[in-house]
Protein backbone atom coordinates (compact mmCIF):
# COMPACT_ATOMS: atom_id res chain seq x y z
CA UNK A 1 0.00 0.00 0.00
CA UNK A 2 1.34 3.18 -1.10
CA UNK A 3 1.56 6.92 0.51
CA UNK A 4 -0.69 9.35 -1.19
CA UNK A 5 0.29 10.72 -4.26
CA UNK A 6 0.04 14.23 -4.33
CA UNK A 7 -1.12 16.36 -7.32
CA UNK A 8 0.48 19.40 -9.11
CA UNK A 9 0.47 21.97 -6.54
CA UNK A 10 -2.93 23.37 -6.09
CA UNK A 11 -4.23 25.80 -2.88
CA UNK A 12 -5.38 24.35 -0.01
CA UNK A 13 -7.45 25.64 2.59
CA UNK A 14 -7.50 24.26 6.49
CA UNK A 15 -11.14 23.64 8.01
CA UNK A 16 -13.23 26.63 9.06
CA UNK A 17 -12.87 27.82 12.63
CA UNK A 18 -16.53 28.24 13.03
CA UNK A 19 -17.19 24.66 12.52
CA UNK A 20 -18.57 22.79 16.01
CA UNK A 21 -16.08 21.05 17.80
CA UNK A 22 -15.67 17.46 17.43
CA UNK A 23 -14.73 14.44 19.74
CA UNK A 24 -11.43 13.28 19.75
CA UNK A 25 -11.36 10.42 17.84
CA UNK A 26 -13.18 12.03 14.75
CA UNK A 27 -10.18 15.01 14.60
CA UNK A 28 -8.25 12.51 12.66
CA UNK A 29 -10.79 12.21 9.88
CA UNK A 30 -10.37 14.45 6.87
CA UNK A 31 -10.92 14.53 2.72
CA UNK A 32 -13.05 13.59 0.69
CA UNK A 33 -12.45 10.30 -1.34
CA UNK A 34 -13.47 9.52 -4.54
CA UNK A 35 -13.69 5.23 -5.72
CA UNK A 36 -12.34 5.15 -9.21
CA UNK A 37 -13.81 1.84 -10.13
CA UNK A 38 -11.96 0.55 -12.98
CA UNK A 39 -11.64 -3.03 -14.14
CA UNK A 40 -9.07 -4.27 -16.59
CA UNK A 41 -7.74 -0.92 -16.83
CA UNK A 42 -11.11 0.55 -17.78
CA UNK A 43 -12.43 3.30 -15.27
CA UNK A 44 -16.38 3.20 -15.10
CA UNK A 45 -17.43 6.53 -16.52
CA UNK A 46 -19.67 7.15 -12.92
CA UNK A 47 -16.56 7.55 -11.26
CA UNK A 48 -15.44 10.59 -13.30
CA UNK A 49 -19.09 12.13 -12.68
CA UNK A 50 -18.20 11.37 -9.05
CA UNK A 51 -15.24 13.36 -8.69
CA UNK A 52 -16.94 16.41 -9.97
CA UNK A 53 -19.37 15.80 -7.31
CA UNK A 54 -16.92 15.20 -4.86
CA UNK A 55 -14.86 18.44 -6.30
CA UNK A 56 -17.70 20.85 -4.98
CA UNK A 57 -18.62 18.83 -2.04
CA UNK A 58 -14.79 19.03 -1.16
CA UNK A 59 -14.92 22.88 -1.62
CA UNK A 60 -17.97 23.42 0.17
CA UNK A 61 -15.88 21.97 3.18
CA UNK A 62 -12.51 23.35 3.20
CA UNK A 63 -11.00 19.76 2.56
CA UNK A 64 -9.10 18.23 -0.49
CA UNK A 65 -10.17 15.66 -2.87
CA UNK A 66 -8.69 11.95 -3.10
CA UNK A 67 -9.15 9.66 -6.18
CA UNK A 68 -8.75 5.98 -4.48
CA UNK A 69 -7.11 3.61 -6.81
CA UNK A 70 -6.86 -0.13 -6.78
CA UNK A 71 -5.32 -1.81 -9.32
CA UNK A 72 -2.15 -3.57 -10.39
CA UNK A 73 0.67 -1.47 -10.57
CA UNK A 74 2.07 -0.55 -14.07
CA UNK A 75 0.95 2.26 -16.81
CA UNK A 76 -2.24 1.63 -17.09
CA UNK A 77 -2.47 2.23 -12.90
CA UNK A 78 -0.35 5.49 -12.94
CA UNK A 79 -2.33 6.58 -16.15
CA UNK A 80 -5.32 6.22 -14.16
CA UNK A 81 -4.16 8.51 -11.24
CA UNK A 82 -2.91 11.11 -13.57
CA UNK A 83 -6.44 11.21 -15.18
CA UNK A 84 -8.04 11.35 -11.84
CA UNK A 85 -5.72 14.83 -11.26
CA UNK A 86 -7.67 16.16 -14.09
CA UNK A 87 -10.85 15.33 -13.15
CA UNK A 88 -10.44 17.26 -10.01
CA UNK A 89 -8.41 15.23 -7.57
CA UNK A 90 -6.11 16.69 -5.01
CA UNK A 91 -4.41 13.68 -4.36
CA UNK A 92 -4.31 9.42 -4.96
CA UNK A 93 -4.30 6.65 -2.97
CA UNK A 94 -3.06 3.98 -4.34
CA UNK A 95 -3.33 0.04 -3.47
CA UNK A 96 -0.87 -1.31 -6.29
CA UNK A 97 -1.29 -5.41 -6.67
CA UNK A 98 -1.93 -7.88 -9.14
CA UNK A 99 -4.68 -9.42 -7.74
CA UNK A 100 -6.55 -6.53 -8.13
CA UNK A 101 -6.50 -6.80 -12.11
CA UNK A 102 -10.18 -7.76 -11.70
CA UNK A 103 -12.61 -7.05 -8.77
CA UNK A 104 -12.96 -9.87 -6.42
CA UNK A 105 -15.31 -8.99 -3.07
CA UNK A 106 -12.47 -10.10 -0.42
CA UNK A 107 -9.70 -8.67 -2.28
CA UNK A 108 -11.39 -5.31 -2.72
CA UNK A 109 -12.58 -4.68 0.75
CA UNK A 110 -9.39 -5.07 2.72
CA UNK A 111 -7.74 -2.90 0.14
CA UNK A 112 -10.28 -0.39 1.15
CA UNK A 113 -10.20 -1.23 4.32
CA UNK A 114 -6.81 -0.81 5.03
CA UNK A 115 -6.88 2.60 3.34
CA UNK A 116 -9.76 3.99 5.61
CA UNK A 117 -8.35 2.77 9.29
CA UNK A 118 -5.26 3.58 7.75
CA UNK A 119 -5.95 7.86 6.59
CA UNK A 120 -9.63 8.21 7.85
CA UNK A 121 -11.71 9.65 5.44
CA UNK A 122 -14.61 12.02 6.24
CA UNK A 123 -16.44 11.17 3.27
CA UNK A 124 -16.06 7.85 1.52
CA UNK A 125 -18.28 8.17 -2.61
CA UNK A 126 -18.48 5.19 -4.40
CA UNK A 127 -20.55 4.16 -7.34
CA UNK A 128 -24.38 2.95 -7.31
CA UNK A 129 -22.99 0.22 -10.17
CA UNK A 130 -22.71 -3.92 -9.34
CA UNK A 131 -19.14 -3.37 -8.39
CA UNK A 132 -19.90 -0.66 -6.18
CA UNK A 133 -22.57 -1.79 -4.11
CA UNK A 134 -21.28 -4.99 -3.71
CA UNK A 135 -17.76 -3.67 -2.16
CA UNK A 136 -20.31 -1.12 -0.13
CA UNK A 137 -22.11 -3.49 1.18
CA UNK A 138 -19.84 -5.98 2.49
CA UNK A 139 -20.24 -7.22 5.64
CA UNK A 140 -17.30 -6.94 8.46
CA UNK A 141 -18.74 -10.05 10.46
CA UNK A 142 -17.68 -10.08 13.87
CA UNK A 143 -15.75 -13.53 15.47
CA UNK A 144 -19.32 -14.77 16.35
CA UNK A 145 -20.84 -13.91 13.82
CA UNK A 146 -18.27 -15.26 11.03
CA UNK A 147 -18.65 -18.89 13.40
CA UNK A 148 -22.42 -18.55 13.35
CA UNK A 149 -22.53 -18.78 9.59
CA UNK A 150 -19.54 -21.05 8.92
CA UNK A 151 -21.84 -23.74 11.02
CA UNK A 152 -24.99 -23.22 9.11
CA UNK A 153 -22.94 -23.68 6.13
CA UNK A 154 -21.16 -26.78 7.21
CA UNK A 155 -24.63 -28.09 9.10
CA UNK A 156 -27.05 -27.62 6.21
CA UNK A 157 -24.14 -28.46 3.46
CA UNK A 158 -23.70 -32.04 5.14
CA UNK A 159 -27.16 -32.34 5.62
CA UNK A 160 -28.73 -31.41 2.45
CA UNK A 161 -26.05 -33.62 0.17
CA UNK A 162 -26.60 -36.46 2.89
CA UNK A 163 -30.50 -36.23 1.65
CA UNK A 164 -29.54 -35.70 -2.20
CA UNK A 165 -27.58 -39.10 -1.94
CA UNK A 166 -29.87 -41.18 0.35
CA UNK A 167 -32.85 -40.07 -2.62
CA UNK A 168 -30.65 -41.22 -5.60
CA UNK A 169 -29.73 -45.02 -4.55
CA UNK A 170 -33.31 -45.19 -3.04
CA UNK A 171 -34.85 -43.91 -7.15
CA UNK A 172 -31.60 -45.04 -8.77
CA UNK A 173 -32.58 -43.38 -12.21
CA UNK A 174 -31.39 -43.07 -15.49
CA UNK A 175 -29.15 -40.38 -16.53
CA UNK A 176 -30.27 -38.49 -19.70
CA UNK A 177 -27.03 -40.06 -21.58
CA UNK A 178 -28.10 -44.01 -20.73
CA UNK A 179 -31.47 -42.71 -21.94
CA UNK A 180 -31.09 -40.76 -24.77
CA UNK A 181 -27.78 -43.14 -25.79
CA UNK A 182 -27.78 -46.76 -24.06
CA UNK A 183 -24.46 -48.01 -25.55
CA UNK A 184 -22.75 -45.20 -23.71
CA UNK A 185 -23.08 -47.10 -20.22
CA UNK A 186 -22.45 -50.88 -20.22
CA UNK A 187 -22.83 -52.24 -16.51
CA UNK A 188 -22.98 -49.08 -14.65
CA UNK A 189 -25.40 -50.86 -12.23
CA UNK A 190 -28.03 -48.42 -12.47
CA UNK A 191 -28.23 -48.20 -15.99
CA UNK A 192 -29.66 -50.26 -19.31
CA UNK A 193 -27.47 -52.38 -21.57
CA UNK A 194 -27.47 -51.86 -25.33
CA UNK A 195 -30.31 -52.65 -27.39
CA UNK A 196 -32.53 -51.68 -24.12
CA UNK A 197 -36.03 -50.93 -24.83
CA UNK A 198 -37.89 -48.62 -22.34
CA UNK A 199 -41.45 -49.28 -24.14
CA UNK A 200 -41.94 -45.65 -24.49
CA UNK A 201 -42.19 -44.74 -28.53
CA UNK A 202 -41.49 -41.28 -27.72
CA UNK A 203 -38.21 -41.85 -26.63
CA UNK A 204 -36.12 -42.75 -29.57
CA UNK A 205 -32.03 -44.05 -29.43
CA UNK A 206 -29.98 -41.23 -30.44
CA UNK A 207 -26.82 -43.20 -31.29
CA UNK A 208 -23.15 -41.01 -30.22
CA UNK A 209 -25.03 -37.89 -28.42
CA UNK A 210 -23.32 -37.23 -25.34
CA UNK A 211 -23.68 -34.34 -22.96
CA UNK A 212 -21.83 -30.70 -22.67
CA UNK A 213 -20.06 -32.57 -19.25
CA UNK A 214 -18.83 -35.20 -18.07
CA UNK A 215 -21.60 -37.46 -16.83
CA UNK A 216 -20.99 -37.81 -12.64
CA UNK A 217 -20.95 -41.70 -11.81
CA UNK A 218 -24.00 -41.68 -9.49
CA UNK A 219 -27.40 -41.80 -10.11
CA UNK A 220 -29.98 -38.88 -11.59
CA UNK A 221 -32.72 -38.55 -9.18
CA UNK A 222 -32.70 -35.87 -7.08
CA UNK A 223 -29.81 -32.80 -9.13
CA UNK A 224 -27.44 -32.83 -6.16
CA UNK A 225 -26.50 -29.47 -7.46
CA UNK A 226 -29.73 -27.95 -6.83
CA UNK A 227 -29.81 -29.62 -3.89
CA UNK A 228 -26.78 -27.79 -1.91
CA UNK A 229 -27.23 -24.61 -4.28
CA UNK A 230 -30.38 -24.37 -2.73
CA UNK A 231 -29.79 -24.96 0.71
CA UNK A 232 -26.95 -22.48 0.88
CA UNK A 233 -29.30 -19.92 -0.51
CA UNK A 234 -31.08 -20.50 2.16
CA UNK A 235 -28.56 -20.23 4.40
CA UNK A 236 -27.80 -16.92 3.11
CA UNK A 237 -30.58 -15.25 2.85
CA UNK A 238 -31.84 -16.67 6.95
CA UNK A 239 -28.57 -15.12 7.95
CA UNK A 240 -28.84 -11.74 6.11
CA UNK A 241 -32.39 -11.37 6.92
CA UNK A 242 -33.27 -10.64 3.81
CA UNK A 243 -34.07 -11.75 0.14
CA UNK A 244 -32.03 -9.56 -1.57
CA UNK A 245 -28.67 -11.28 -1.02
CA UNK A 246 -26.78 -9.29 -3.91
CA UNK A 247 -24.62 -12.35 -4.91
CA UNK A 248 -21.93 -12.46 -6.78
CA UNK A 249 -20.64 -15.79 -8.42
CA UNK A 250 -17.31 -15.89 -10.16
CA UNK A 251 -16.39 -19.27 -12.46
CA UNK A 252 -13.93 -19.72 -15.53
CA UNK A 253 -14.02 -17.11 -18.50
CA UNK A 254 -13.28 -19.67 -21.10
CA UNK A 255 -11.66 -16.32 -22.83
CA UNK A 256 -9.15 -15.67 -20.15
CA UNK A 257 -6.04 -17.56 -18.97
CA UNK A 258 -6.19 -20.71 -17.38
CA UNK A 259 -7.62 -21.15 -14.04
CA UNK A 260 -8.92 -17.89 -13.95
CA UNK A 261 -12.27 -17.01 -12.21
CA UNK A 262 -13.09 -13.65 -14.25
CA UNK A 263 -17.10 -14.76 -15.40
CA UNK A 264 -19.06 -13.31 -12.75
CA UNK A 265 -23.02 -14.12 -12.36
CA UNK A 266 -24.84 -11.36 -10.02
CA UNK A 267 -28.01 -12.90 -8.32
CA UNK A 268 -30.24 -10.56 -6.72
CA UNK A 269 -32.46 -12.95 -4.63
CA UNK A 270 -32.40 -16.63 -3.44
CA UNK A 271 -34.67 -17.66 -6.46
CA UNK A 272 -32.86 -16.69 -8.92
CA UNK A 273 -30.02 -18.68 -8.24
CA UNK A 274 -32.21 -21.67 -7.93
CA UNK A 275 -33.59 -21.08 -11.67
CA UNK A 276 -30.39 -20.75 -12.71
CA UNK A 277 -28.88 -24.08 -11.66
CA UNK A 278 -31.68 -25.98 -12.88
CA UNK A 279 -31.02 -24.65 -15.91
CA UNK A 280 -27.90 -25.12 -15.63
CA UNK A 281 -27.67 -28.67 -15.00
CA UNK A 282 -30.09 -29.35 -17.63
CA UNK A 283 -28.43 -27.63 -20.63
CA UNK A 284 -24.99 -29.43 -19.18
CA UNK A 285 -27.02 -32.33 -20.26
CA UNK A 286 -26.74 -33.60 -17.13
CA UNK A 287 -29.91 -34.14 -15.72
CA UNK A 288 -33.92 -34.03 -16.45
CA UNK A 289 -35.85 -30.53 -15.54
CA UNK A 290 -38.22 -32.56 -13.06
CA UNK A 291 -34.93 -33.62 -10.95
CA UNK A 292 -33.51 -30.15 -10.99
CA UNK A 293 -36.89 -28.84 -9.96
CA UNK A 294 -37.00 -31.45 -7.11
CA UNK A 295 -33.35 -31.23 -5.71
CA UNK A 296 -33.88 -26.98 -4.82
CA UNK A 297 -37.05 -28.36 -3.24
CA UNK A 298 -35.69 -30.76 -1.24
CA UNK A 299 -32.41 -28.22 -0.28
CA UNK A 300 -34.44 -25.94 0.93
CA UNK A 301 -36.65 -27.83 2.89
CA UNK A 302 -33.93 -29.32 4.19
CA UNK A 303 -32.15 -26.29 5.40
CA UNK A 304 -35.45 -24.88 6.74
CA UNK A 305 -34.82 -27.38 9.06
CA UNK A 306 -31.55 -27.60 10.18
CA UNK A 307 -32.04 -24.04 10.65
CA UNK A 308 -35.09 -24.23 12.76
CA UNK A 309 -34.06 -26.82 14.90
CA UNK A 310 -30.22 -26.18 14.90
CA UNK A 311 -29.91 -22.65 15.59
CA UNK A 312 -31.42 -20.13 17.83
CA UNK A 313 -32.54 -16.92 17.32
CA UNK A 314 -29.60 -14.24 17.95
CA UNK A 315 -30.88 -11.44 20.22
Amino acid sequence: MSEPTKAPARPTAGRAATKKELPEHFKAYKHVWVFVEQERGQVHPVSWELMGAGRKLADKLKAELAAVVLAPDGEVMRGIVAESFCYGADLAYVVADDILADYRNESYTKALTDLVNTYKPEILLLGATTLGRDLAGARGLSLLETARLAAMVNLVGADALGSALYAKYHYLFWRPVTAIDPSAVIADGFGPVPGYDDGNPATVVQTGWRPLLTTPNHPEYPAAHGVITSAMAEVFSTFLGTNQIDLDLHGFDPAGPAGNLNAVRHFDRPNALRHEIIDARLWAGLHYRFSGIAGVVLGRKVAKYDLRHAFRPVD
